[in-house]
Formats: structure tokens, sequence, C-alpha cells
């Protein structure tokens, strides 16, 4: 099998950990298939020793905790994904709301949204 090397999503960049218990904000894992795509490895020059993962799908998510509102963005050659998780109890459902109408339509031509700023 080939040898892959692993390339640091985090990049140059120093992480920063989170000094508070909550962690509502946006993950943004960027292409993922740069680290993790199907045809990785040939599965087929393998003897019958060997074992190999391939990768046919994957999608990711976040979870909230008590109080959390979480964003993951993820992508590939084919686009973005978004997944969101709201904590109801802890966030108003209106804010909320007014939130998943901003982002459904943040890539829409500027004359669709009335010259409005984006966020």
């Amino acid at each position: 099998m080939a040898d892959q090397a692993y390339n640091d999503p985090q990049g140059e960049y120093q992480a920063r950990p989170n000094t508070t218990r909550q962690t509502n904000g946006v993950s943004s894992l960027g292409r993922r298939d740069a680290m993790i795509r199907s045809g990785m490895y040939d599965i087929e020059a393998l003897s019958d020793r060997d074992f190999v993962a391939d990768f046919s799908g994957m999608k990711s998510g976040v979870r909230a905790r008590d109080g959390e509102f979480l964003v993951g963005i993820g992508g590939s050659e084919k686009g973005l994904g978004v997944g969101v998780s709201i904590d109801f109890s802890g966030n108003d459902p209106e804010l909320v709301q007014e939130w998943k109408e901003r982002m459904s339509h943040i890539l829409d031509d500027p004359p669709k949204q009335g010259q409005k700023a984006r966020l």
C-alpha cells in the first residue's frame, strides 16, 4: 500500500483551547477529501493477510451539549455540507429561526436579498 502523508487540518495555525464550558460557534473542517476519501488505497492489490478499509462516503456531524448551538461545516470536491445541532432549552427559538433564515440565503445574489448585509 502507498504511504500516505498526514496533513494536519489545523495547518500552521496554533489551536486555541476553549477556556469556557460552552462551545457555541462554527467548526469548519474544510475539504475532508484531502485527508479521508475513497480510493486512497489500492484494495485490489492485497494479500490474504492484509486489511484495508476504504471510505465510500462520509458525513460528519456535531452534537450540542446543554445550552449549546453548534454548526459543523465540511466539504469535498462535490461541495459543502452543513450540520446544525441546537439545545432548544438553552436557545431562543425565534433567534434560531432568524439565524436559519439568514444562512438559507447567505449565498443568494444580492438583488434577492434586497442589498441587505448577509450576516
